[in-house]
């Protein structure tokens, strides 16, 4: 064995620095998460105070435009003249008016697949970068909980290596219910015999070797592979059997909880305006009399002089922050409508397929960016309110360039609601109209689309 050694390597890593990380993490709340963290920030920030209602802000009380300065250690000199006399070069954004919207809807829905996967994770990961990669791969989950995006793709996207991304999947796949995270239905099966304590069985073993032949029912062929009888190989069958195909829908257990939406969408003139619903996030600003409180601390020791440069640093940093969040959720919900008009003149069967790359590319920001400014945030639109996500997807091909698998789906509800009861369509005929109208897809790719959409089969269709 050779000896030790010593050697420089070099290597390039993406690390963001702790204002950025904060933004993302402020980005991730919805509006009521944010409200709350704003009332903690008043309760333990005495350089933070909250605007009286209808009371107009001036210039400089944001404090927002300013970049963050050094924090000062105990036993550092303090310019307290330079304190005193700062001003703020900006209007202050941070506490814009937004146009005052009431009687809006507040709904109640069932808590989604990825809603309930990340904050499981959240509990389980041990550190920031585990959370930040697991919730990439969350995201990227269909409604039966299978990761359809290449794993290649998304470590790209975060900036992190293969193996990184691999720990990551590793992590989800470890949530319940078991099954999740996997990218088929063959690694789904074996998670769950593993999870199950039955990796190595026979079961475990059809599954993983002969998969090809189970999903034939070639029980002979599979019995002579594996060198075991064929009513061993029948009764692992069975427990695959009992295992779920579709491990996501589980979730789906009938709780509601009530949806707020993050942003109004509204139709001005011939266009659409976003206004940011947060009328109850409360307005704050400095403490008025914080340059006070600076001249009375002249002669106090190095700490207490510290700890009030500190907690006013930290109070413009909040209020930047929060400026800054709310011009990165403006900037994309308006690329959103800009490609979107389809579906807010027209609703779902208009909606166009669109991608946070797209979106991301339009505004020049990062697609992880684009991401976490759109998880667990609702829309209200001319059409109901609905989730940010749901205006996202891919495309597939039409004579006439991509139509969306959403506006699909739009059709096909749409011939199935105005077919003949008594001659229901099946899946083909489905897929011949849709051919005509010029969007191509296989009867099966119809099927899955129904289903999806909680359509009968044709045959519980028909009235006689």
């Amino acid at each position: 064995m050779s000896p030790p050694r010593m050697e420089l390597r070099h290597e390039l890593r993406q690390v963001l620095a702790p204002e950025m990380l904060q933004l993302l993490k402020l980005l991730q709340l919805p509006t009521l998460e944010l409200q709350q963290l704003v009332r903690q920030e008043l309760e333990i920030n005495p350089m933070l105070e909250e605007v009286p209602e209808g009371e107009d802000l001036k210039e400089g009380d944001g404090e927002g435009a300013e970049e963050p300065e050094q924090v000062p250690e105990a036993d550092d000199k303090i310019d307290w003249q330079d304190y005193l006399q700062e001003e703020m070069e900006a209007a202050p954004q941070s506490c814009e008016t937004t146009p005052e919207v009431t009687g809006f809807p507040v709904i109640a829905c069932r808590e989604s697949l990825q809603d309930n996967l990340a904050a499981k994770l959240r509990i389980a990961a041990g550190n920031g970068d585990d959370v930040r990669l697991g919730e990439m791969i969350i995201g990227n989950l269909d409604g039966d909980g299978f990761l359809k995006t290449p794993l290649e793709e998304i470590a790209r996207q975060a900036g992190c290596s293969q193996e990184q991304a691999e720990q990551a999947l590793r992590g989800v796949q470890s949530l319940d219910p078991p099954g999740v995270g996997a990218r088929d239905i063959r690694e789904s099966l074996l998670i769950q015999l593993s999870r199950q304590g039955k990796e190595g069985s026979l079961a475990w073993r059809v599954v993983a070797s002969q998969f090809e032949l189970l999903e034939r029912q070639r029980l002979p062929a599979i019995a002579r592979a594996l060198k075991t009888s064929v009513s061993e190989v029948a009764r692992a069958q069975k427990v695959i059997a009992g295992l779920s195909p579709r491990p996501g829908s589980s979730l789906d257990s009938g709780d509601f909880r009530y949806v707020y939406p993050d942003v109004i969408i509204e139709k001005v003139g011939d266009g659409y305006q976003v206004i940011a619903n947060d009328q109850n996030v409360p307005r704050v600003r400095l403490t008025t009399g914080y340059k006070q409180i600076l001249r009375q601390t002249r002669g106090s020791n190095p700490e207490d002089r510290a700890y009030v440069a500190k907690r006013i640093e930290a109070a413009r940093f909040i209020i930047r922050m929060i400026e800054q969040r709310r011009r990165t959720i403006r900037r994309i919900l308006e690329a959103v409508v800009a490609r979107q008009k389809g579906f807010l003149e027209s609703g779902v069967r208009s909606i166009q397929p669109m991608t946070m790359g797209q979106v991301a590319q339009d505004i020049g920001m990062h697609e992880s960016t684009v991401s976490r400014a759109v998880q667990n945030k609702y829309a209200l639109t001319p059409h109901g309110i609905v989730n940010l996500r749901f205006l996202f997807g891919g495309g597939l091909r039409s004579d006439t360039g991509m139509d969306s698998s959403k506006g699909v789906k739009g059709m096909i509800s749409d011939m199935v609601g105005g077919e003949d009861p008594g001659k229901p369509l099946t899946d083909g005929h489905i897929a011949d109209q849709l051919k005509r109208r010029g969007v191509t897809i296989a009867r099966r790719t119809v099927a899955k689309y129904r289903e999806e959409e909680k359509i009968l089969p044709t045959r519980l269709r028909r009235k006689r």
